[in-house]
């Protein structure tokens, strides 16, 4: 089971919450999946 901890997310938000992503939204959640993908296999 995957726990989730909506304060460690990048967009703080916690499951059935309602959301529009914003542009600085998606260039953060962008920048937060790079980043993982790099620490994993680089």
């Amino acid at each position: 089971m995957i726990k989730y901890i909506p304060e460690q997310s990048v967009l703080k938000l916690r499951i059935g919450d309602p959301f529009k992503l914003t542009a600085a939204d998606f260039e953060r959640l962008c920048a937060a999946f790079f980043a993982e993908i790099e620490k994993k296999f680089l």
